[in-house]
């Protein structure tokens, strides 16, 4: 399967994206939003790292990995949804795949030329896993924190494409604060600039051509949702139906949108700089 790793700062659009890429018949996405599978913060690496660092202690295993993976989300409708990995693969294979992840790079565990193999052949028991008669052709996952992780995920994926979701700094950080994770407004615009700065950064320095690394304005995205999904949907090597965009139920967070005061709103211009321009922030 080939990964899609929808990335950025989260409240740009990420999961909205993640849910248009979903409808389509060959891509395989986790039922939860955000699985933290490849190297989020505590992607399956660190994961492995820690369980087995001492001892593979099973009741550890088993506890750990409920905890990250499992989770009950709500539906729209009021009903709860059991979500997480161990919806989608057996208990004792996914242990399995970590314990030989472990033993491969235990006394390597930062030699490139271990690890990233040792992840890529995880990454292929677990697509044979989720997908055992080979009917999907895509991977999505669409953990913002990602945008960290853009070299990572293009040495361990040679054929991954990079969403990178960008969207209006000020937007960003009034969503982060409603919802409790930023502190202030300061703090939210600090988180988008550096995760956006960071993924711009590699892509450039790696060359990571259009069909590997794509960014995606969320203002178009809300303002011509067809043209822009299906550009998406192209790059990505998928065939685009207008039905898809249904899936993504686009939120609007717009009405309790915090309203900087004056000295904010500089702290925004004189951190987004030349980022104004190029996309048109008024």
């Amino acid at each position: 399967m080939k990964p899609v790793f929808v990335v950025g700062t989260a409240r740009s659009g990420s999961t909205v994206t993640a849910r248009a890429l979903a409808a389509h018949p060959s891509v395989f996405k986790f039922k939860g939003s955000e699985p933290k599978f490849f190297c989020g913060l505590n992607g399956f690496n660190g994961f492995c790292l820690n369980l087995y660092r001492n001892t593979a202690n099973d009741g550890l295993f088993f506890h750990w990995a409920n905890n990250w993976y499992r989770r009950v989300e709500k539906r729209a409708d009021g009903t709860d949804v059991s979500t997480g990995i161990f919806e989608e693969l057996p208990e004792k294979e996914f242990k399995d795949i970590c314990q030989e992840y472990w033993e491969a790079t235990r006394a390597a565990k930062a030699d490139w030329d271990i690890v990233v193999p040792a992840i890529r052949r995880a990454y292929e028991r677990i697509f044979s896993l989720i997908d055992p008669k080979g009917e999907k052709t895509h991977f999505i996952d669409d953990t913002p924190f990602n945008a960290m992780r853009v070299r990572e995920i293009a040495a361990v994926f040679p054929d991954a494409l990079i969403l990178h979701m960008i969207r209006d700094g000020r937007m960003v950080a009034s969503s982060l604060m409603r919802l409790g994770w930023a502190a202030s407004f300061q703090e939210g615009l600090y988180q988008w600039k550096a995760r956006l700065d960071h993924a711009r950064a590699l892509a450039r320095a790696l060359d990571l051509p259009r069909e590997r690394y794509l960014e995606v304005d969320f203002a178009k995205l809300r303002e011509d949702t067809d043209a822009t999904f299906a550009d998406i949907f192209e790059v990505a090597g998928l065939e685009y139906d207008p039905k898809y965009k249904v899936a993504a139920r686009f939120d609007a967070d717009v009405a309790n949108r915090y309203e900087p005061p004056a000295s904010e709103t500089a702290y925004f211009r004189e951190l987004a700089g030349d980022l104004i321009e190029e996309f048109g922030w008024e």
